[in-house]
């Protein structure tokens, strides 16, 4: 699975400074990691969840 943010969403007009809105996005995204963690972890038998090459 791969998430993409636009990076409007939390930089400025020249993408290239951070706005007020960075803190928001951040804990958005972290607290979607953690509920697909847990949704990850009922489903999937330890051990057989295999982690991408990258």
């Amino acid at each position: 699975m791969q998430v993409e943010i636009c990076r409007s969403l939390y930089l400025d007009a020249a993408l290239d400074r951070p706005t007020p809105k960075l803190p928001a996005i951040a804990r958005l995204v972290a607290g979607l990691v953690a509920l697909l963690g847990a949704e990850l972890k009922q489903i999937v038998p330890p051990g057989e969840f295999l982690q991408a090459a990258e």
